[in-house]
């Protein structure tokens, strides 16, 4: 018969801690998710008031810090459709700003 602990082919089982660190990283990956998802709906908004109110190289700024912050959580962001969704909003109100400006050559960056 197998002692507590083991599994019936003997093989210890793995420690219910483990499970819960797993979980934490889990947990964790989820919260830093949410918290670019907000980051970047955020910046987006800003940027958007600074678009309607003709401000584009503000806008283009501020969509551009959104940008920034996806390139320093690239891996991050392309395992997540939705972080995707918005990152290609972002580049793309970056681009309509510089296209406001004539800048084209920025436009396609």
């Amino acid at each position: 018969m197998a002692s507590s602990g083991s599994s019936p082919d003997g093989q210890k089982e793995k420690s219910p801690v483990l499970k819960k660190e797993k979980s934490l990283e889990d947990t964790l990956y989820l919260v830093k998710n949410e918290e670019l998802s907000k980051r970047f709906t955020d910046i987006k908004d800003q940027g958007n008031v600074e678009y309607k109110a003709k401000s584009y190289i503000m806008s283009a700024s501020k969509f551009g810090e959104g940008i920034s912050i996806f390139e320093r959580n690239e891996d991050q962001c392309r395992s997540s459709e939705d972080l995707m969704t918005k990152v290609t909003q972002l580049y793309t109100n970056r681009s309509l700003s510089w296209h406001q400006l004539g800048n084209q050559a920025d436009a396609i960056k």
